[in-house]
């Protein structure tokens, strides 16, 4: 369980399959884990039980999918995803998209795709715009330059350094979105936003090395 999942030239000749376990099998993390992590990122996770009652009780009665504000059940819980109400054949989105087991029957285990439609969440989902954009606002203020920036958004996300071609591929989109523009710090604010959705957005975000 201690062993890295780095790929050895040398043994995956001999192993491809990896039968023998000479590294770990990379695997991508639960749809909690996922939500969690996006919310650490952006420093929103409360680490605390919630203590009040169920959050379902707080959408009201009715017929789910007719006028009930479901959006409770997720975008304004910034609790760990495993306090997470779950309403049979009304899944949050964020749990929905990474295979989480159907409700309404028992699971015996877990699914672990890899579909478009996990990529299009990470570019499309309200949720996972306004992660990117919380995390972009304590990036901008994390240091006076781009370097700093990028070192602390790398850190955020993806809990490593960036490396040289990172840090130049991001410098050159930097400068190529403030160009021509009137607003820098609005423009800032944005382009950190889009630079760290793309991190989430990324494989690296998702699987576990």
């Amino acid at each position: 369980y201690q062993l890295s999942s780095v790929d050895k030239p040398t043994y995956y000749s001999i192993d491809p399959a990896n039968k023998l376990y000479w590294r770990q099998s990379q695997r991508r993390l639960e749809a909690e884990a996922i939500r969690d992590a996006m919310l650490v990122s952006a420093g929103e996770l409360s680490f605390e039980r919630p203590e009040f009652g169920s959050t379902v009780a707080k959408i009201g009665e009715g017929e789910v999918g007719r006028g009930i504000n479901t959006k409770l059940l997720d975008d304004a819980f910034p609790y760990r995803s495993v306090y997470l109400p779950i309403i049979r054949g009304i899944l949050p989105e964020s749990l929905n998209k990474f295979d989480f087991p159907e409700p309404s029957n028992p699971q015996s285990s877990r699914g672990s795709t890899n579909v478009p439609a996990q990529s299009l969440y990470f570019m499309n989902s309200p949720f996972v715009v306004e992660q990117a954009e919380k995390t972009a606002q304590r990036v901008v203020a994390s240091g006076v330059n781009r370097t700093e920036r990028t070192e602390r958004a790398f850190r955020l996300v993806l809990g490593r350094s960036p490396r040289k071609n990172e840090i130049k591929r991001i410098n050159d989109f930097i400068t190529e979105s403030l160009k021509n523009q009137k607003s820098v710090d609005d423009t800032l604010q944005t382009v950190w936003t889009t630079i760290c959705q793309s991190l989430f957005a990324s494989a690296e975000f998702r699987f576990l090395n």
